[in-house]
């Protein structure tokens, strides 16, 4: 019985932290990604539109600021991988990236692979949904 008590305990304990870890990751991640599509829209805005109160703003400046911070800031690869002391931490694979001139966002729909941390041989995915905040441009 004492075997039996310490082994749940042992396998409780795994979960937990794989749970803790996954979450941590999946916060990180997105919080990562909404900057980074808030920051882009902000840079790729037309400042003299706005003045005028208007939302206006260059796309594919949109488009690479959002790549140059994940490149810069995120430390991503190329592939869009992320290393962390010689192991993958995760990876990001973008399905649609959208930017929409008349609201002046960005979307982004994508999945984040997630290694596990006892090395089970298996990935995580998890959805990554981000929208940009608005830019206000109506004076207030």
């Amino acid at each position: 019985m004492l075997i039996f008590i310490i082994f749940f305990a042992m396998g409780a304990l795994c979960f937990i932290s794989e749970a803790l870890h996954i979450n941590g990751i999946n916060d990180h991640i997105n919080d990562e990604l909404n900057r980074a599509a808030n920051l882009a829209i902000k840079e790729a805005m037309y400042d003299s539109y706005r003045i005028d109160y208007v939302g206006k703003f260059n796309d594919e400046l949109a488009i690479t600021g959002f790549y140059d911070y994940l490149y810069d800031e995120m430390g991503l690869d190329n592939s869009l991988r992320k290393y962390n002391e010689g192991r993958l931490a995760y990876t990001i694979e973008i399905k649609e990236l959208n930017i929409d001139g008349d609201t002046t966002r960005l979307n982004l729909k994508a999945i984040a692979f997630v290694p596990s941390l006892f090395g089970f041989g298996m990935d995580w995915q998890l959805p990554i949904d981000v929208t940009s905040r608005n830019m206000r441009v109506d004076g207030r």
